[in-house]
């Protein structure tokens, strides 16, 4: 009788379970595709919120076709004034997914998204570009984008997020998580020159001190610190050993870690996504 229950179960309980989680999945797919807007994925910059101007719209197209070009990897800016999803995360996906953006088998690019209705910032990755835009990175470049957006320059904004996707892009997915610009390296060097500077500065108006007054010219010298210095070669002979314990300590400190990970998640189609965002 037992295994008379069992096999029913096998039989008909399994497959009919696994049936209704497959409509119900269906189900999801389907209204998430209906209430994503519809376009062409041959229109990388669709600015629905109205932030840009005809001439900057055209500027971004031209600068991520550039970056399309170069790096293989597809590229679209989204801003929009409602949003129908349950984020600006789900919107990003959405949109990316059932508009069949992306190059190769595995879909690879990036989406910018400026939800002016939640007020939030929103960069969602596929493909190797989850790779390359790892958290830390995509942190960098939102934090880059921020600095344009509270002040509402929006091209601005769409063009930093352009610039520093294309910076990581060429240092490629094991390149430093830093980004180094003109700006910091002009402050660096003022700083250091200044220290510098002033240190010389110091030290002749030390050593250029007023003098006594002495009635013999030789006594000025014994106002000075004069020292004899003598060069002595001493040879040194040094002796050096291979150590197991540093080779492998080196090589592992190499290797990527935690610096280079990327949080995914699945969208509603079933791909799967990087991402992160910042609000505003």
């Amino acid at each position: 009788m037992k295994r008379m229950i069992l096999i029913i179960f096998v039989i008909f309980i399994i497959p009919t379970s696994c049936l209704a989680s497959n409509s119900i999945d269906k189900a999801i797919m389907k209204q998430a595709k209906e209430k994503t807007k519809v376009v062409e994925n041959t229109v990388k910059v669709i600015d629905d919120a109205e932030l840009l101007t005809n001439e900057e719209e055209t500027k971004l197209y031209k600068q991520v076709q550039k970056y399309i070009e170069k790096y293989n990897m597809d590229m679209v800016i989204v801003t929009i004034n409602h949003n129908n999803k349950a984020s600006s995360m789900e919107y990003a996906d959405d949109f990316y997914d059932y508009n069949n953006y992306g190059i190769g088998d595995d879909k690879s690019g990036v989406l910018f998204l400026i939800d002016m209705q939640k007020r939030k910032m929103w960069i969602s990755t596929t493909g190797s570009a989850i790779e390359i835009y790892n958290d830390v990175r995509i942190d960098k470049i939102l934090e880059y984008t921020y600095k344009n957006i509270k002040k509402e320059k929006y091209y601005d904004c769409c063009k930093e997020f352009i610039d520093k996707a294309s910076y990581f892009a060429k240092k490629g997915k094991y390149g430093s998580n830093n980004i180094i610009t003109i700006e910091s390296i002009t402050i660096t060097s003022l700083v250091i020159s200044i220290i510098i500077t002033a240190i010389y500065i110091a030290r002749g108006y030390y050593n250029q001190r007023k003098l006594k007054p002495q009635k013999k010219a030789e006594n000025y010298a014994r106002q000075f610190k004069i020292v004899k210095e003598f060069d002595r070669f001493i040879d040194v002979k040094q002796t050096r050993r291979y150590s197991p314990v540093e080779s492998s300590s080196g090589s592992s400190s190499s290797s990527s870690g935690s610096s280079h990970s990327s949080s995914t998640h699945t969208s509603s189609s079933g791909s799967t996504h990087g991402g992160g965002g910042r609000s505003f």
